[in-house]
């Protein structure tokens, strides 16, 4: 749900920030803008969300592969895809259990 949230107002500020940032990109001197600063800070949010989630639900991967961020829609539909796998997977086993006794 926060990284829903998170999402929203990440897709919303990135069509805002674009704009200003290839204007502030030819000068490396200047100090960040609020917009390229809100930016940074809204990534380095999803970033620490993404981390959470991986904590909670591992995944397996390479050691020089790096976990994605998941920063789109696309990425949040196959995790919640994955998340319904297995819940059903907690279901079956729960009544294969319950047989058993």
């Amino acid at each position: 749900e926060k990284l829903n949230a998170a999402l929203v107002s990440s897709t919303s500020s990135s069509t805002c920030s674009s704009s200003s940032s290839s204007s502030s990109s030819s000068t490396s001197s200047l100090p960040p803008s609020p917009a390229s600063a809100d930016t940074m800070r809204r990534r380095l949010e999803m970033q620490a969300l993404s981390s959470e989630f991986y904590s909670a639900i591992p995944h397996l991967v390479r050691v020089s592969e790096p976990l994605p961020i998941i920063d789109n829609a696309q990425l949040i539909a196959e995790k919640v895809q994955l998340l319904q796998s297995l819940e059903q997977v907690v279901v079956a086993t729960g009544l294969m259990m319950g047989r058993k006794s």
